[in-house]
């Protein structure tokens, strides 16, 4: 009997200094979003427990503020996480004094998954009149993108360059608002426009443009999203850091595990956060999410190198200081 209690004491030992750890780990990480579906593991670590499973108290803040404008709440305190492309904006965001750094996959372009977050739609007459058969038919078209500067026109610059073209080759228009593009679209001012999904279907119903092809075919390997942490996750927040990249992980599994199953509970997650319809969201196109959240880091540079050429930020800037890559190996090491 006498040695039964020496294993007893060590076992209670261990389960005070989970729960303690667990303790430790509860402090609200506040993370702005914008409610569309490339965030789709954070809503499933939401719904389906992963983030309480890791001891963290998460709120999930929608925002439809383009994400360098929330850098300077991450420096505030008023919020821990943003998710984020590496556009230009980003990039001279680098510049502004803010300690922020991208840590992990929020999206990215794979040829061999079964969607991407992006998709080339071409005027249909066009098409039908076969003047789109390669990348390399965009030459001597009007392109558009709603936003300069945006992960979304640099997948078009990348097709451009896939295709043996330069952004000369072309004329490009912004449009900053959907409505204004179909109405381009319409009057057969552009030819072809970089769009994401599910914001292509529009168009494509009104029998305007049809889709031609997504960013798979187009520019494999952009990285379309990255998880940004603020300084105090990437200081004095590790271990909280860490425990959220688990659950986002853990997420990011279950994802791929419902894809190739049953969707009913993926698609109900997804139309309670993005408030899209099922019938749109069972249209749309899912996200590749690596399941270590590496990112492809030489996209990312490509990407700066492409705002540098077309002169939307400063060449010099200590682009590898705003990327970490070992919190993710090292959080999903401990398990």
């Amino acid at each position: 009997m006498t040695r039964i209690w020496p294993k007893l004491f060590t076992a209670a030992a261990f389960s005070l200094a989970a729960l303690t750890s667990h303790a430790a780990l509860a402090a609200e990480i506040k993370v702005g979003f914008s409610p569309s579906l490339p965030q789709v593991p954070l809503y499933i670590a939401a719904d389906k427990g992963f983030f309480r499973d890791e001891g963290l108290q998460v709120s999930l803040k929608p925002t439809v503020t383009a994400t360098p404008k929330l850098l300077p709440l991450l420096a505030a305190g008023e919020l821990d996480v943003v998710f984020g492309g590496p556009s230009a904006a980003l990039f001279n965001a680098m510049d502004g004094g803010i300690k922020f750094a991208m840590v992990a996959d929020g999206g990215q372009v794979n040829p061999d998954f079964e969607g991407a977050p992006y998709v080339i739609v071409v005027r249909k007459d066009l098409y039908d009149a076969g003047a789109f058969k390669s990348l390399a038919d965009l030459k001597g078209k009007t392109l558009s993108f709603a936003v300069e500067g945006t992960s979304l026109a640099y997948m078009m610059f990348k097709a451009l360059r896939n295709g043996g073209l330069k952004p000369g080759d072309v004329t490009i228009k912004y449009f900053k608002a959907l409505s204004d593009m179909g109405v381009a679209f319409e009057n057969k001012v552009v030819d072809a426009s970089a769009m994401t999904v599910p914001q292509n279907l529009g168009l494509a119903a009104g029998g305007m443009s049809i889709d031609w092809l997504d960013a798979r075919k187009a520019a494999p390997g952009l990285q379309a999203y990255t998880l940004i942490l603020g300084e105090s996750l990437l200081t004095t927040r590790q271990q909280e850091a860490k425990a959220f990249l688990r659950a986002y992980a853990k997420a990011i599994a279950w994802y791929k595990a419902a894809l190739k199953g049953d969707r009913t509970e993926l698609l109900l997650i997804a139309e309670k956060w993005t408030r899209l319809p099922a019938d749109t969201l069972k249209h749309s196109s899912w996200t590749f999410f690596d399941d270590k959240l590496q990112m492809n880091v030489p996209d990312i540079k490509e990407q700066y190198q492409t705002w540098i050429d077309q002169k939307l930020v400063k060449s010099g800037l200590d682009v590898d200081a705003f990327i970490d890559t070992k919190l993710a190996a090292e959080a999903l090491g401990a398990n």
